[in-house]
Parts: C-alpha cells; structure tokens; sequence
C-alpha cells in the first residue's frame, strides 16, 4: 500500500490516497449507507487533489502538522500558516462544512514536553475563526501522561468548542497556576 502512495512518477500523494479512499468508502456504503469513514488528511496528504472528488461518506480530518504556533493560524504573514489555511479553503469548496474537520497539535507535537505549551488566548481568536471559515469540528491528540502539561490547552478548547466567541471567565486575569489550582 505505501509504496503505491509514494511512488515518485504520476498523481500526486493526495490524488492516490484520495483514489484508495474512494473505493473503501464505496465498499462501505453498499454495506451502510448512512455511515460515515473519517480520512485523516495527514503531512503530505493535506492538499486536496485535483482531479479526484471524494465520496460523499468522507469527512476530510485535515492535520495542521506543520503549522506555526507562536503566531495566529490566520496570519497572513506567516507562510507555513498561510498554507494550512488555503488547503482549508480548497477542501471547503469541494466538501460540506460538517464533513471537514481539523486536527490540532495542543501537545506542541512532543517539542515541549514537561515545559509550558499553553495556547488559550490563541485558542480564543482561531476557534471563531474556524467556525467563520466553515470548519465543521475540532480534534486534538491528547495523552493522560502529558495531561499536566497540555492539560490547560484540552481545556479551552473544549469550552471554546461549545461557545467560540467568549473565552472562559476562569482564564481571563488569572495565571495558568491559579488555573491549575481550579482544575485540581
């Protein structure tokens, strides 16, 4: 299966991965038609082919990898952002919004463990974005053992998934220490 992903010659990595997901969801939808196969749209399979329509029993989970965390997701200045942001938008002309989801990387993809990655007030001003650009759901890796670390991030952005235009009252003015004493 890898080696016809990453064959160097023909359609793109995401074209073909978007051909072998097809054809899985077709087999799916014989057998359920109103189930629905979540396709996780990971490093190099985020840009959204072509020449390829996926079936309509996909929802595209786009994995911000890369993307830069010292700076708004929507900033335009910044390029790795900027990319993520027009893949979104490529893959919300194609797909329902209920059926594009995103990944984030609250856990600062391993780079800061046991050091403080808290990213509430970045939460606060992407989370309405998102929802503004058409994003139909949020998810995030999350582990228990790194709980004490990340833990603030799995938190905001829970709370800004049910309200994404008021951060919580329990952050505004108060350290992430003070915080913690609240969780715990």
């Amino acid at each position: 299966f890898l080696k016809w992903i990453y064959e160097e010659t023909g359609p793109s990595h995401s074209e073909r991965y978007c051909r072998f997901l097809n054809k899985i969801a077709r087999e799916i939808g014989k057998e359920y038609p109103d189930k629905l196969m979540k396709a996780r749209c990971y490093i190099d399979f985020t840009d959204k082919p072509t020449n390829i329509r996926l079936e309509d029993n996909i929802v595209v989970n786009i994995d911000l990898y890369w993307r830069d965390y010292s700076t708004y997701l929507y900033e335009p200045k910044n390029s790795k952002n900027r990319y993520f942001v027009s893949v979104l938008k490529d893959w919300l002309k194609e797909k329902d919004r209920k059926h594009i989801l995103v990944s984030e990387y609250l856990m600062g993809m391993y780079g800061n463990v046991s050091l403080p990655f808290h990213l509430r007030h970045l939460l606060a001003k992407e989370i309405p974005y998102l929802v503004k650009l058409g994003i139909g759901g949020i998810t995030t890796q999350a582990e228990i053992n790194n709980f004490y670390t990340y833990g603030l991030n799995y938190y905001f952005l829970a709370k800004l998934s049910w309200n994404p235009n008021s951060i919580d009252k329990l952050a505004e003015g108060l350290k992430d220490t003070e915080i913690y004493e609240h969780l715990y």
